[in-house]
């Protein structure tokens, strides 16, 4: 899981803040809802409804791997080069 963030970091270099924005809402949304505090198994379940869906889950997941290495209200990790 770790490949697949700083793949989509990569990707998407000094915009990854922007794309992982509204994911991050939605994982935190989710560890509130579910009174989980792992932003990975908090989102699973949307990211298995989105797969099921034809979605494509990578962003979401990407996000979570990324919030899982950052505390608690610091900003996000900046993209590597």
């Amino acid at each position: 899981m770790v490949e697949l963030r700083d793949t989509m970091r990569a990707l998407f270099g000094s915009r990854w803040p922007e794309v992982s924005a509204l994911p991050r809402q939605v994982i935190a949304g989710a560890m509130r809802e579910t009174g989980d505090d792992n932003p990975l198994s908090a989102v699973l379940p949307i990211a298995k409804a989105m797969s099921a869906a034809g979605e494509n889950p990578t962003i979401l997941l990407a996000t979570a791997v990324d919030m899982s290495d950052t505390p608690p209200g610091s900003p996000p990790a900046p993209a590597q080069s």
